[in-house]
């Protein structure tokens, strides 16, 4: 199983905007993988607990390097 503690999560809104966060712990459910998000926006009604495939998770410097390279 793939370890996603400390990697940074997102979560796209109704296509209107995006909130980012920090997965903080994982368990399995019912053959699902389930991620605990701690979300920067304080101001979230966002659940902390989503199943992995509903959000998407990235590496802040491997996306920030791409970006300086284009």
């Amino acid at each position: 199983m793939t370890d996603f503690v400390g990697k940074t999560a997102y979560h796209t809104i109704s296509g209107k905007g995006i909130i980012f966060g920090t997965v903080t712990s994982q368990s399995f459910r019912n053959d699902w993988l389930w991620l605990r998000i701690e979300w920067e926006d304080s101001l979230s009604d966002l659940a902390p607990w989503h199943k992995a495939a509903n959000v998407g998770i990235f590496d802040k410097n491997e996306l920030i390097e791409r970006i300086q390279k284009a």
